[in-house]
């Protein structure tokens, strides 16, 4: 650790470099770059602290519920929530107004030591599987107890972790409690060297439904009418070319049948467009102020914090960043939760555990290619029992999976009392 600590530091002028260009491409916060670096223009508040570290959007959103619970069962607890990436921060400028969140610092020791001292945190709650050699130290040596949530390590993450052993158990030694997601992760966090490993299901079973603004759902709604539709969720790059052809089929069949996409990045829009103008498709999009007119087949819903109002407005939803080989899947958690039926393609690495249940539970459709894409949403379309068949499924399996907060917080107790 010693001999990292001194090479990070050396190599710190060229990571500036680095976050500079990252900040012109609009990939840091400009204003709020300072961040980064350790230097907070918020203020400590007084009494004691928690500090919630999720790497970015997914991990912002999953901790919500166990914010709220924090509050309510440790109120002497003040929180501060830090993040790694500009959409994280925009997701948590709308959903955490009422407490404190930060980048998170370059792990860098001296930008370490001065955001810790600014902070003074009294325990840490790390999520998932974003671990930081420096601050996890730091954490170690001032006896600030440290707990991992939801966590969890990729196969590609455990082969690169265990070509350093040492360096490896060195920095897991400092998780005081690692609460892992699944019995598969628990094992490969106890070979990295973490010691006290115990297994609970993925902590996202436990978050609500998204929130969506109710009078905008219902003015969609009204724009869609009783048209047939469904909708690709998340989808990753390569993913639009799939979700249009596939629309492209249904329209033989269907002929005012709606795709409703949402893009894994906003700026997936001007591909979008070209690919819908390329197949004559007719294409509007929410950042344009566009509504689904009737000759509309195709919505690019290519806004934040609003996904609680596309689930809602369509039944069957298509999970993207699954369909591509260097694809890892997105979680079907927030579909499920409002009533959909869930299509999704073979490549689900990062949430194995989740469709593995899922898979055995029959509640989830599996599909190889975008002909068996095509197959399957034709088929909820025309057998619209089916859907409230497999929803009524769905449901039953969620609620068996509703304890999964009050586990997490009664384990971590000990470490706040």
């Amino acid at each position: 650790m010693f001999l990292y600590k001194i090479l990070i530091t050396l190599f710190y002028p060229l990571i500036y470099i680095y976050l500079r260009r990252r900040m012109r491409r609009g990939k840091e916060d400009k204003l709020r770059f300072n961040e980064r670096l350790g230097k907070p223009k918020a203020k400590r508040p007084n009494g004691k602290l928690i500090w919630i570290h999720g790497a970015s959007v997914g991990e912002v959103l999953s901790v919500k519920q166990l914010i709220s619970e924090l509050k309510l069962k440790f109120p002497k607890y003040k929180i501060l929530l830090t993040y790694g990436t500009v959409t994280a921060a925009s997701i948590a400028d709308k959903n955490y107004p009422d407490i404190i969140h930060q980048y998170s610092p370059v792990d860098v020791p001296f930008i370490i030591n001065r955001f810790m001292k600014h902070w003074r945190p009294d325990a840490m709650i790390r999520i998932d599987s974003d671990f930081w050699p420096v601050q996890m130290d730091y954490l170690r040596r001032h006896k600030i107890p440290q707990i991992l949530v939801n966590g969890s390590v990729t196969e590609r993450a455990f082969k690169k972790y265990q070509k350093s052993r040492s360096f490896t158990k060195n920095m897991m030694d400092s998780i005081n409690l690692a609460i892992a997601k699944s019995d598969h992760d628990a094992e490969n966090l106890g070979k990295m060297g973490a010691g006290n490993v115990i297994v609970s299901d993925n902590m996202k079973y436990g978050n609500p439904p998204s929130a969506d603004n109710k009078s905008e759902r219902l003015a969609f709604e009204k724009w869609i009418g009783k048209r047939p539709t469904w909708h690709a969720a998340v989808l990753g790059e390569g993913e639009e070319r799939i979700a249009i052809d596939v629309h492209k089929n249904i329209l033989k069949k269907h002929k005012d049948a709606l795709l409703i996409i949402t893009p894994r990045h906003p700026s997936m829009r001007d591909e979008l467009k070209k690919i819908a103008a390329m197949n004559s498709g007719s294409i509007a999009c929410r950042s344009e102020n566009k509504i689904p007119k009737s000759k509309t087949n195709i919505y690019v819903a290519d806004t934040l914090g609003e996904m609680g109002i596309f689930y809602r407005s369509s039944n069957i939803v298509f999970m993207g960043r699954s369909m591509l080989s260097d694809m890892r899947g997105s979680s079907p958690l927030e579909a499920m939760q409002l009533g959909n039926v869930v299509i999704v393609g073979k490549n689900t690495s990062t949430f194995a555990e989740l469709y593995n249940e899922m898979d055995d539970a029959k509640i989830i459709d599996r599909i190889n290619d975008s002909d068996e894409l095509t197959s399957r949403v034709m088929y909820y379309l025309d057998n619209p029992h089916e859907i409230a068949k497999q929803s009524k499924k769905i449901s039953s399996f969620l609620a068996k999976k509703s304890h999964v907060l009050d586990n997490i917080i009664n384990q971590i107790k000990p470490y706040l009392d």
